[in-house]
Parts: structure tokens; sequence; C-alpha cells
């Protein structure tokens, strides 16, 4: 199943799902991401067990970076009988405001051991002016 495909199903699912609350902005489900920074780069990791690197989108805006994807239910049989069930499943998006001093053609992104490592190199090169105070 394609992504988009996968995508409309899920959003089927959330509509249809009488028993889970969903916000207007929210999906189904928000994965913990770190965001950290030095003095040449910016660096986002998302925790994203489970999610086929196909699945993954990533997209920079005007000042934003956005990840989005879908983490799909391993099935192993055809009737399931859960006990409990912890892990989130579905349609995810998590956006990061950026600064401007960022270098879009520089962005690397991999993905290892269920993390996202996205790496934002700063333009240090920013033109700044100091101003004397009278």
């Amino acid at each position: 199943m394609n992504f988009e495909k996968q995508k409309n199903n899920d959003l089927r699912f959330i509509i249809n799902d009488k028993n889970k609350k969903y916000d207007d902005d929210s999906y189904c489900f928000k994965p913990f991401a770190d965001m950290y920074e030095s003095a040449k780069t910016i660096v986002i990791q998302v925790e994203l067990s489970g999610v086929k690197k196909e699945n993954l989108n990533i997209e920079l805006g005007d000042g934003f970076i956005q990840i989005n994807g879908i983490r799909n239910k391993c099935r192993t049989q055809e009737e399931e009988n859960y006990q409990r069930m912890e892990r989130s499943y579905g349609f995810f998006k998590r956006s990061f405001y950026l600064p401007k001093n960022i270098k879009a053609e520089g962005i690397t992104a991999s993905f290892k051991d269920g993390v996202l490592e996205i790496v934002i190199p700063k333009n240090i090169d920013i033109n700044s002016k100091r101003i004397k105070i009278y």
C-alpha cells in the first residue's frame, strides 16, 4: 500500500473511531524528538521505531521543518485478542521552528536503529552589525 493511500485510510480510521478523541491538528501519535544546536549545526532526532524509511517525508518550509509519515501495525494473525496495546500506529506529523540563519542546501537526514536524525548547518557568515549605544 502506498504512502498516500495508507494516510487516507488512517485518517478515515481517526474520523470513525469514536473511542478516541483527537483535537483539530493532532494525529494518531506524536513521536518523541530531541532538538539541540552547536555553533555550526542544529540537530533534530526523532524516535520512529517501526516506521519504514519509505513511509517518511521531510519538508523544509519558510522558518520551519516538518516531518510526517506512517507507522503501520505489524499483524501476525488474522484475529488479534490483545491483552494490552500501548504502542501507537497511524499517521504522524511533527514541525519544528528554525532560525533564519540556516543553510537549506546543506541539510542531511539519516535513519538508523529507529531514529531519524536531521542535521541542519547554520550560516555562520551572516552579516551582523554591532550597534553602539549612546
